[in-house]
């Protein structure tokens, strides 16, 4: 057994696993939900346990293989339930955050347990959510600071010349955040290939803006774009900030996160009270263990180089932009509108959904294999199309497709001719070979007021309509081409000279 086939044989089994958990998990969670609602007099309204009481009962790290439901079931009743009420609802929250920041590498200073640390991650209720409160601690430090600085100034006239910036592919939600916040925000061009922002270009900004009276106060880098999974220097970004003053779950990948360390850790969120969301990565993390989440990461970009390559393969699309984990950005070569119409017909099928994203001025297509049980692309067998189906397939083919010219020509149509005839064109090609007063008088009369109706109109017509231009357009090749053989053939043979006169004697 190679080692693609071991990878494929664990993720299936990690998908039947899954399956099956759910199963198994739902039932209990339903049986539970009902006790306790029945038994809710008999509990505490008041939790007995004092804050700080959950730290020394679960690990310091998230266990690196999956646990049965059963054993995280026992734990949730046996340290979290008691404290259900407060504290357990932070703590669980400062503990799972700590352990996700270990699995992707933050610095410790992202961490709530670390001793050099002014605090750790908050669970948002959405990334906008997050990036909208990053902006707003921003600002309120930077307000702050120049105040300061500028006691004559009041946080109006400090507001009004603030300024933030971001990549042009940044995310809408951090345009969002600037509207709201009511800030400025200075839009940084992305590099045309890498669709990224660096450090010179920020700092070019940066030289610009404070010219012009400005205060630039926040930047945000995107590690991932929406558009096209691209990623900003974060290192470059960081090192111009100071100057100034997952995926990453998986080791391989963490080169993109080199300069987190430079950025500033914002402990703060809008709410006063807290939904228990904590307690969802909590039971994510122990089912799955880091190494099933890694397992899980891998396998999509895996399928996503392998659909990447079988893209890449077909002339007829093109790969805008460099694939990065697992999203992959294609389009077809040629007008955006293509493009746009490949998209309506795969979304209107049902069965596949892709995104579109414009890039540049390009617009493109995203695809990501996010589908647990896939464990390979497959390959759908070719099949032939019936022609009831035709016109379903091809708007531009009327219903003359199915019928012949003559009463005795054949019924069949061969479908390669569908593509190939599919384009206007053959009728320039036609116009250009081939003038209407030069249609051979000897064709039908059908023929040739159809073929003077399709060049005049310039309209889709049928397969038969086609293959008639081809048709005349052959005939007339070859008839002048046997036109110059037989003229060649009957020029008259010159005198000879007087020379082969003599010598012929």
């Amino acid at each position: 057994m190679n080692a693609s086939q071991s990878r494929c044989e664990t993720s299936y089994m990690l998908s039947i696993s899954l399956i099956r958990l759910i199963n198994y998990a739902g039932k209990e969670l339903v049986d539970f939900i009902a006790d306790y609602l029945t038994g809710i007099r008999a509990r505490r309204v008041f939790p007995a346990v004092q804050p700080g009481y959950m730290r020394p009962m679960v690990p310091d790290e998230a266990p690196q293989e999956g646990e049965s439901f059963q054993d995280i079931f026992e734990d949730f009743q046996r340290i979290v339930l008691p404290g259900a009420s407060s504290p357990a609802c932070t703590e669980l929250e400062m503990i799972v955050m700590d352990w996700l920041a270990k699995m992707i590498g933050l610095p410790t200073t992202f961490m709530h347990s670390s001793k050099d640390s002014k605090g750790g991650g908050v669970i948002q209720t959405t990334a906008s959510e997050a990036t909208f409160i990053s902006l707003m601690a921003g600002r309120t430090e930077a307000i702050r600071t120049n105040k300061a600085a500028h006691p004559n100034l009041n946080a109006s006239e400090i507001n009004a010349r603030l300024v933030a910036y971001c990549s042009d592919q940044a995310h809408s939600s951090v345009e969002k955040a600037g509207l709201i916040g009511l800030v400025r925000m200075h839009y940084l061009e992305s590099d045309y290939e890498t669709l990224g922002i660096n450090g010179e270009t920020l700092s070019q900004a940066l030289k610009l803006d404070r010219e012009a009276g400005l205060i630039p106060f926040w930047v945000c880098a995107t590690l991932g774009t929406t558009g096209s999974c691209s990623f900003d220097n974060l290192k470059e970004l960081g090192q111009v900030c100071l100057k100034e003053r997952s995926a990453f779950i998986c080791p391989e990948f963490r080169h993109w996160l080199e300069g987190v360390e430079m950025a500033n850790s914002i402990h703060w969120q809008i709410a006063l009270s807290k939904r228990f969301r904590a307690l969802k990565l909590w039971f994510v993390l122990r089912s799955f263990g880091v190494t099933g989440l890694q397992e899980h990461i891998r396998k999509g970009v895996r399928l996503a180089a392998r659909f990447e390559a079988m893209v890449a393969s077909d002339t007829r699309f093109e790969i805008p932009a460099k694939r990065h984990l697992g999203m992959v950005v294609f389009r077809l070569r040629g007008d955006n509108e293509l493009t746009e119409t490949l998209l309506k017909r795969v979304n209107s099928s049902g069965k596949i959904h892709c995104v579109p994203a414009s890039l540049k001025i390009k617009e493109t297509a995203r695809a990501i294999l996010a589908n647990e049980e896939l464990k390979d692309i497959p390959m759908a067998p070719a099949r032939k199309v019936p022609l009831g189906e035709t016109r379903l397939r091809n708007s531009h083919f009327g219903t003359s497709l199915l019928l012949a010219n003559s009463p005795m020509s054949p019924k069949i149509v061969n479908g390669s001719f569908a593509a190939i005839f599919d384009s206007n064109e053959l009728f320039k090609e036609f116009t250009r070979r081939l003038k209407l007063s030069e249609v051979d008088e000897n064709s039908p009369a059908v023929v040739r007021r159809r073929l003077k109706g399709m060049v005049m109109c310039g309209k889709q017509f049928s397969l038969d309509s086609r293959m008639d231009v081809v048709s005349t357009m052959n005939l007339q090749e070859k008839e002048k081409t046997e036109s110059d053989s037989d003229s060649q053939k009957s020029l008259p043979c010159m005198p000879e000279s007087p020379e082969q006169e003599n010598s012929s004697n």
